[in-house]
């Protein structure tokens, strides 16, 4: 396509790249050990089983290519790790800056031959971006339908500028970072919408990397995107730990995305395509356990837990369990089976288990340890089922909040992984690990000072609190 013609708009001046380098690329206070200790154990790792883990994979391109990276937090060796090393794919980049710096595209454009579509609507990075870039370079502004008019904030640093409208509140964490991204101009913009652009570009429909950087209008431009007409291997997301952040989770997830090494992408989420993640040889390590285990064994061990619960003279726990495994595999004999065992047991209260048989701390424990289970063939909705059966036995118990909390989260529910997490230190004060997930999540949404407290309340209750000192320096280390 055409390269944009510049529209004489004057922006303001853009700033050095060297002082622009420095607040932009992430700084981190390394703890030199564990790094080492890291390193050896995945060395270790690799020579007795011969793969790593599916983020120890990704850890090994990370130390042998991080010199090659231009993007902010290796965004662009996450796409090239997932497709496999590719040369000669296509990515888009919206919100792509001056096209090199923190750009999350140029090393693949340049380096692995990929064509492709960059996207930026601020001008002042106009004449960089065409004099940077040889892929298609487009100056639109991007939303969620064609023909809007918004307005578009350039700020004192340009790579915080955005549409006004979709900003939102972003957390800002020192006065330093509220100046950046104060606005010293205010323009008004025509929206496109990602599907035209694509059209308009004569984009292909399968796209290996699409990559996200437009300060909260992420979830309004992919409201509207359409899945079936263009296939995308890879997504990296901003969220800036903004509530939106669980909705597009969501959005993605019911397209067939999965999110993917969020102990690493900070302010990102990062997606892969179901398909693509298949075709992967660590692909048990990154997509769920439901999509990887045979149905018919996921459908056995619900009977199993069943059996046991039925044991307990936990009927109504039983028959959920038993009707969730023929939801997933429907011939199978056994699940019916006992579920005419249940009936029977039912109707015949002499034999039903006396009262004090199996102490309730018991029963609780076994129902988390089965919703443990749940939890790892990716059955949310019975693992969930058994957590709240838990509570009722044992209501002063923390054990069924702690898992509660983790279904939440891998659902990308923080509202209320935050209300799960708080009761379980509620119940269990001393429960160091409560403290750890709790903080864990506090910070990843941003709550930097209610995290310090508990993690300096978490120092106190063990002995080796190296979690909670890690997660201390974390938080010292941020702006």
């Amino acid at each position: 396509m055409s390269r944009p013609e510049l529209d004489g708009t004057a922006p303001q001046a853009l700033a050095s790249e060297e002082s622009r380098r420095r607040s932009l690329y992430t700084s981190v206070d390394l703890d030199m050990a564990a790094l080492e200790r890291s390193t050896f154990a995945l060395a270790l790792i690799r020579r007795q089983h011969g793969a790593a883990s599916a983020l120890g994979n990704f850890a090994e391109t990370l130390i042998t290519k991080a010199s090659e990276s231009y993007a902010q937090i290796f965004q662009d060796l996450f796409a090239l790790h997932m497709s496999g090393g590719k040369r000669g794919g296509f990515f888009v980049e919206v919100g792509t800056g001056d096209g090199i710096l923190i750009s999350n595209t140029y090393l693949l454009e340049k380096a692995y031959g990929w064509q492709g579509i960059v996207v930026e609507p601020n001008p002042v990075f106009h004449q960089s971006l065409l004099k940077n870039r040889a892929c298609a370079v487009m100056t639109d502004c991007v939303l969620d339908v064609t023909g809007r008019t918004v307005s578009f904030d350039c700020t004192l640093e340009p790579e915080f500028s955005g549409i006004n409208q979709e900003l939102g509140d972003r957390p800002v964490s020192s006065s330093d970072v509220a100046e950046r991204e104060r606005p010293v101009q205010t323009i008004e913009l025509t929206t496109v919408s990602l599907n035209d652009l694509l059209t308009r570009a004569n984009a292909p429909a399968q796209i290996d990397f699409l990559s996200l950087d437009v300060e909260g209008a992420e979830l309004t431009i992919l409201s509207t995107f359409d899945f079936d007409r263009w296939q995308i291997g890879c997504l990296t997301i901003e969220h800036n730990f903004d509530a939106r952040r669980e909705d597009i989770y969501r959005l993605l997830e019911s397209k067939g995305y999965y999110r993917v090494f969020p102990e690493i992408s900070q302010w990102d989420d990062w997606y892969v395509s179901a398909d693509l993640l298949r075709s992967r040889p660590d692909a048990a390590g990154l997509l769920p356990p439901e999509a990887v285990m045979p149905p018919v064994e996921r459908a056995q061990a619900l009977v199993r837990w069943a059996a046991q619960a039925m044991e307990q003279g936990d009927f109504d726990i039983a028959r959920t369990l038993c009707h969730r495994a023929i939801q997933i595999s429907p011939q199978l004999p056994d699940a019916q089976r006992t579920l005419d065992e249940i009936a029977q047991r039912a109707g015949q209260g002499a034999e039903l288990p006396p009262p004090d048989a199996v102490p309730p701390a018991e029963r609780t424990h076994a129902f988390v340890r089965w919703a443990i289970r749940a939890v790892g063939q990716g059955d949310f909705d019975v693992a969930r089922t058994l957590c709240h059966r838990a509570a009722e036995i044992s209501p002063q118990l923390s054990d069924p909040y702690r898992t509660l909390a983790e279904i939440a989260q891998r659902e990308g529910q923080a509202v209320v992984a935050l209300h799960h997490w708080r009761r379980a230190v509620g119940l269990a004060p001393n429960d160091y690990w409560a403290h750890i997930g709790l903080a864990d999540l506090l910070i990843a949404t941003g709550k930097l000072d209610e995290a310090k407290a508990v993690l300096e309340r978490a120092v106190t209750l063990s002995e080796q609190p190296t979690r909670a000192t890690e997660l201390l320096g974390q938080i010292g280390s941020k702006p």
